[in-house]
């Protein structure tokens, strides 16, 4: 084999690879950006990783890995997203938390997390110390209809598991709005809970603010349908008279 055939098999391999790389890093379709739109991400989404479990927070969405590892994205209502990270026994790990004004969506490639900003409209992923190993702009195609369908589920089966999220309940008495629960149910219907939200104030505030309000708004428009119909009713009564 002479040189250049060697050195043009090299180069076709570094290409080969460098591709792999690439497509392997997010699922759905991205562009990359240059060196200063990455700083001012960065600067601005202030990425961090904590270790403090949090459970005042309802679930937004989910992914797992093949190992078993739960990555658990939180609603959050300062701003900043939450996204959870439990052992294949259910076990807290660390937490990645950055600012956020809009939904996201979550996956893992390999052991790297992977964060999609729906209104940001971008990408990164993150490993388990919190560095920041890609960032990339997401493109809108019709080929990603399925994969962005799926990140969205609140269903999903892995490896003969089911993964699911649950609503908000108290005691059994009363739902509340939203999701509190992520629970694993094996083949043998053996269920157990990966994340449950304890803290239920802000739900229940929410609610009561929503029966303060229709308490509110409710009675006049109920007064004011009744009025309009007497006129109508007079005004049907004026023209058959």
């Amino acid at each position: 084999m002479s040189k250049k055939a060697l050195e043009i098999i090299i180069i076709l391999f570094i290409l080969i690879f460098s591709l792999s790389f690439e497509t392997a890093a997010f699922s759905l379709e991205t562009q990359p950006i240059d060196e200063q739109q990455r700083n001012e991400f960065l600067e601005n989404r202030e990425i961090q990783v904590y270790t403090e479990e949090r459970t005042n927070e309802n679930i937004d969405c989910f992914a797992v890995n093949t190992d078993g590892k739960v990555a658990v994205g939180l609603a959050s209502f300062d701003l900043k997203a939450y996204i959870q990270i439990y052992s294949f026994d259910n076990k807290f790990l660390y937490g990645v938390s950055y600012n956020d004004m809009g939904g996201y969506r979550i996956e893992w490639v390999n052991d790297l997390l992977v964060i999609y900003s729906i209104r940001g409209g971008t990408a990164f992923s993150v490993d388990s110390s919190g560095k920041v190993i890609d960032v990339a702009r997401t493109v809108d195609t019709s080929d990603d209809f399925e994969i962005e369908r799926y990140l969205d589920s609140k269903e999903k089966i892995i490896d003969g598991n089911t993964y699911s999220i649950k609503e908000n309940d108290i005691l059994g008495l009363v739902t509340l709005p939203g999701k509190s629960e992520l629970v694993v149910t094996d083949a043998n219907g053996n269920q157990n809970i990966i994340y449950k939200k304890t803290d239920h104030a802000q739900s229940i505030i929410l609610m009561v603010l929503l029966f303060v309000f229709l308490a509110i708004a409710i009675p006049p428009n109920v007064l004011l349908i009744r009025k309009l119909l007497k006129d109508q009713c007079k005004t049907i009564k004026k023209f058959l008279n």
